[in-house]
């Protein structure tokens, strides 16, 4: 009986020292479910995005990690689809275990993630979509909702970028405007219009395109026909490299300006070769000394990925983890409400700029805070026309 007892004991021990070893193993790891696009017409910023997310962690694991626990990315494939990422979210925190979520494109799957996260109690940080609906979750009902930060811009963000190109660089009365059929792009022309509105520029036009498109002619008919003195494209997805080249075949002429998209990528420009002559677009970040961290990491980037960062899906996703890492550390605890309150409190110079938010959660845009450059292209090299601090030319109009 006694051997018995002992050898029970000894089961029990090494049963106990087994799941002991499994527990410690766990909490050495602080896990973040990282949902994008992998798939589909949005996979190329997905990836984007997965190497913005995968230099921070590196970096943070470099230094010690978060708290003494390394981060581990677990990443899911939204396809852009929302039932895909409520899947995915699911999936991350009741299978996975993670502690937090953070990225997503579209702005459709983020608002469903935020049902998810709100209800699971979980940290989201969206580093990507910019519905202005996602963040009022948060000013709707604060206690239910207040597991959502946006370090991305909002909507309204993105059509301040070109105002200066159209007050300032090309005096435009009027425009055109042209984007993908999203919920981002509906909220984008309504800020936009409103925004335009009232600085007495008139809209003569809008077109939405499918987000896989590949043939625009009906719309440059369009925008030839209305004669507007600037377009203005938000086309993200690749169908906006298509539509670049079309534009320029069709001699358009008419200064047009992308606002952040894949289309602001160096090497997709580099391939659109003399198509891609007198383009110009709005990233939200570029290699010149934005904060004293801009361009240490484009250096950093380009040598371990092999090209230039596009300026707003690598670079938000980069920034986006490391503002999650100072809420944890400076909290002091994986304690989500603890975190919550540090979080709120973020003053954090990024790469992009200085991240506060607000209360609704929403990174603070303007003087100060977070900015954008105006950047045209020309005979394969990059232009900065605006803000005049970093300029290093004046734009140029297609002299075809």
């Amino acid at each position: 009986m006694q051997k018995i007892l002992i050898t029970i004991v000894c089961l029990i021990l090494i049963v106990g020292s087994g799941s002991l070893a499994s527990v410690s193993a766990q909490s050495n790891e602080l896990k973040i479910g990282v949902i994008i696009p992998l798939s589909g017409p949005a996979a190329v910023i997905g990836h984007r995005m997965s190497c913005g997310f995968k230099l921070a962690a590196e970096q943070l694991n470099a230094k010690g990690g978060v708290l003494g626990k390394q981060i581990k990315l677990i990443e899911w494939d939204d396809m852009t689809e929302p039932e895909r990422g409520v899947t995915g979210a699911k999936k991350l925190i009741n299978t996975d275990k993670v502690w937090g979520l953070i990225g997503i494109f579209r702005s459709g799957v983020a608002l469903a993630v935020a049902e998810v996260a709100a209800a699971e109690k979980t940290i989201y940080m969206d580093t990507n979509a910019a519905s202005p609906d996602i963040t009022a979750l948060v000013k709707k009902d604060y206690n239910k909702y207040k597991y959502i930060f946006r370090n991305a811009s909002m909507a309204t963000n993105f059509q301040q970028t070109a105002v200066p190109f159209l007050t300032d660089i090309t005096k435009a009365k009027n425009y055109f405007f042209i984007a993908e059929n999203s919920k981002f792009s509906h909220d984008l022309f309504k800020a936009t219009k409103e925004t335009y509105d009232g600085l007495g520029i008139k809209c003569i036009g809008e077109a939405y395109v499918d987000q896989a498109a590949s043939e625009f002619t009906g719309e440059l008919s369009r925008i030839r026909y209305s004669k507007p003195d600037v377009v203005i494209a938000s086309i993200s997805t690749v169908a906006g490299i298509a539509f670049q080249k079309q534009y320029y075949d069709a001699n358009m002429r008419i200064p047009h300006i992308n606002l952040p998209s894949v289309v602001c990528a160096k090497e997709v420009l580099n391939e659109l070769g003399n198509q891609g002559n007198y383009f110009t677009f709005v990233p939200f970040c570029w290699d010149v000394p934005i904060t004293d961290k801009t361009v240490p990491f484009y250096e950093i980037f380009i040598k371990k990925f092999g090209y230039f960062p596009e300026g707003y899906s690598d670079v938000r996703g980069y920034d986006g983890l490391m503002i999650l890492a100072d809420g944890i550390k400076r909290a002091g605890t994986l304690e989500v409400e603890k975190v919550i309150k540090e979080l709120e409190k973020t003053d954090f110079k990024g790469v992009a700029g200085r991240y506060v938010f607000d209360e609704t959660h929403q990174s603070k845009w303007g003087e100060g805070y977070l900015r954008n450059v105006i950047v045209q292209w020309i005979n394969g090299k990059a232009y900065v026309i605006w803000p005049k601090v970093f300029a290093n030319a004046t734009y140029i109009k297609d002299p075809r």
